[in-house]
């Protein structure tokens, strides 16, 4: 712009050039603060910044994951499948594909920016902002004119009882192999079969015999794994979660298709019933895009109870609450107290959402449990007025606002709002009460541009990103993105980002200055670069370095954390054989 007004000044009369030299000038600077506002020399230096990564990582310097560095895949369509930059500008439902989004009882809202804040969103004590939270979304007078079909209840004797027999086991950790777009086909093997032999891959979690083993936490519930009765309208997992097996078993439904920890849950369950067995063992996950959720949520709910201190947990996007009620029923396994448990989810979808109740009292969960039917977006979005009733068939959306501020501390927030996480997050206000009040974040993402505003978002405000899988950002299985975890090679077509607050975990900050991390990139077919990022020391440190003085009134009682049993708290690492 700046050399355009130039040559245009050259060619006038020598009077006009003076204002022509002073209107370039100007044009330079507002150009130069852009390119700085949009850290546009950040894209221009990314080979560099690539090949100093690279370097230090041979070195074996550690640093920050460098979103440019190692870029996303950008947004395409074509043989990936159904992406589209304008789908994922709306509020969606699901924990994953959201197959239920489009039948919401109400539209998907748009930003009003003239719209009045709600009151929860300036609340500023905990207690206060609770009861908020309460009157406008839990107890929401709206809900009757939004939500039309009737309450899902089943019968308590269908139910799996919160008390059952456990029994010792020995998981083995495998992997899939789907040759095909969907599950259909799908096998099922020993990890180590998965392997490539040459060269052997060098930052696998391995035991003492060598062989790929599962996360830590895992050989923890293997101590106390389900076998009791099986009911055969009910999947039954290895902590004693159990949901109708039409949520995820249905032929049609996408988590079938296109989820392979769901299909193999479906077909085992479908196993046990055609044999007519009697009892079963709860079946662990194998490796797949959700390994690393189940990992941090059963492991924040594990820490919680063996530290005897309180838990809360987030989900949004939460479908029929699949990992709230995940996350609860671990947190109560190994005895933490269900008058600390605090359970909160949010789904945008009226059948779902009456689904999800179903869910979480079939677990004994409800008194624990506050479910909201709205969007996770921010205020500007909401567009119902409570006290006006022609406003209750608007959507309805509830910020991370008035979410957080209802607790002193969130273990962790899980999201899985079909590409609305950045807009989500980039709310005034929200880093800075993440920052303060939220130990860990899971991101279920749909957009690779919504990964790369992610990772520059929460490495700004000074979080660790612990793992990073670029999602493919398509639902066919054969052309997802294949990365090598510390467990195993799985297919990624939704991205995973985990990130942890160093506030509450000071050593694992410290470990990552000092040990190197695994970045493998690689480029497919013009579709940009394809990331899979871990940092190998959080299987070791990661939910062990809470530091409680920093946590208010969640923190443990007694000088020595006590187990169930009363026992002093095993770690998870310590208990890996």
């Amino acid at each position: 712009v700046s050399v355009l007004y130039w040559r245009v000044a050259s060619e006038r009369t020598s009077s006009m050039r003076l204002s022509q030299v002073g209107l370039a000038l100007l044009a330079a600077g507002v150009c130069l603060a852009v390119m700085l506002s949009y850290g546009g020399f950040d894209v221009d230096m990314a080979s560099h910044h690539r090949e100093e990564q690279q370097r230090n990582i041979r070195q074996g310097k550690a640093g920050r994951f460098d979103a440019d560095a190692v870029p996303p895949p950008p947004m395409h369509g074509g043989e990936g499948g159904d992406v589209d930059g304008n789908d994922h500008q709306k509020p969606h439902t699901g924990d994953g594909h959201g197959d239920g989004g489009d039948s919401s009882s109400h539209s998907k809202p748009q930003r009003d920016e003239h719209r009045e804040q709600p009151a929860a969103a300036v609340v500023g004590s905990s207690s206060d902002a609770y009861a908020a939270m309460q009157k406008q979304f839990v107890n929401d007078p709206s809900l009757a004119t939004r939500c039309t079909l009737p309450t899902v209840r089943t019968p308590e004797e269908k139910c799996v009882p919160a008390e059952f027999r456990t029994a010792p086991t020995t998981p083995m950790l495998v992997g899939p192999k789907s040759r095909g777009e969907t599950t259909k086909g799908m096998t099922v093997h020993p990890m180590e079969e998965l392997l490539p032999a040459d060269p052997r891959p060098e930052h696998l979690h391995t035991g003492p015999n060598g062989t790929v083993t599962h996360h830590p936490i895992m050989q923890v519930f293997a101590r106390k794994t389900y076998r009791d009765r099986l009911f055969p309208d009910r999947v039954t997992e290895f902590n004693g979660v159990h949901a109708a097996a039409a949520y995820d078993c249905t032929e049609s439904i996408d988590f079938r298709q296109y989820h392979q920890v769901r299909a193999l849950l479906c077909e085992a369950h479908e196993g046990f019933v055609a044999a007519k067995s009697e009892t079963v063992d709860g079946l662990f996950p194998l490796v797949d895009e959700e390994y690393m959720e189940y990992a941090m949520t059963l492991t924040t709910a594990f820490e919680a109870a063996a530290l005897g201190r309180p838990f809360t947990y987030i989900e949004l996007g939460a479908r029929y609450g699949t990992w709230i009620v995940r996350a609860g029923a671990s947190y109560r396994l190994f005895g933490g107290s269900m008058d600390k448990l605090k359970l909160l989810a949010v789904e945008g979808n009226c059948e779902w959402y009456r689904k999800m109740g179903e869910h979480v009292a079939c677990n004994h969960l409800e008194s624990a449990t506050d479910l909201i039917l709205a969007y996770a977006a921010p205020v500007s979005y909401n567009k119902v007025t409570l006290g006006d009733p022609s406003t209750y068939k608007q959507p309805r959306a509830v910020s991370l606002l008035q979410m957080i501020r209802a607790y002193e501390f969130v273990d962790l927030v899980d999201f899985d709002i079909q590409g609305f996480e950045a807009q989500t997050t980039e709310e005034d206000g929200v880093m800075e009460l993440m920052t303060e009040r939220v130990g860990f974040a899971h991101f279920g993402t749909h957009g690779a541009d919504i990964e790369a505003k992610l990772l520059r978002r929460f490495q700004k405000a000074g979080w660790l990103v612990i793992y990073f899988y670029a999602g493919a950002h398509t639902k066919k299985l054969n052309h997802g993105h294949r990365c090598m975890t510390p467990f195993g090679p799985s297919v990624f077509n939704d991205g995973v980002l985990g990130f942890a607050n160093p506030k509450f975990y000071p050593k694992l900050k410290e470990a990552q200055r000092t040990r190197p991390h695994v970045v493998q990139s690689k480029r497919r077919k013009g579709k940009g670069a394809l990331t899979c990022y871990f940092a190998p020391e959080a299987s070791q440190l990661l939910f062990r370095e809470l530091d409680p003085s920093k946590v208010g009134s969640a923190s443990p009682s007694g000088a020595e954390a006590k187990g169930p049993q009363g026992e002093a708290a095993a770690h998870p690492a310590e208990d890996s054989g």
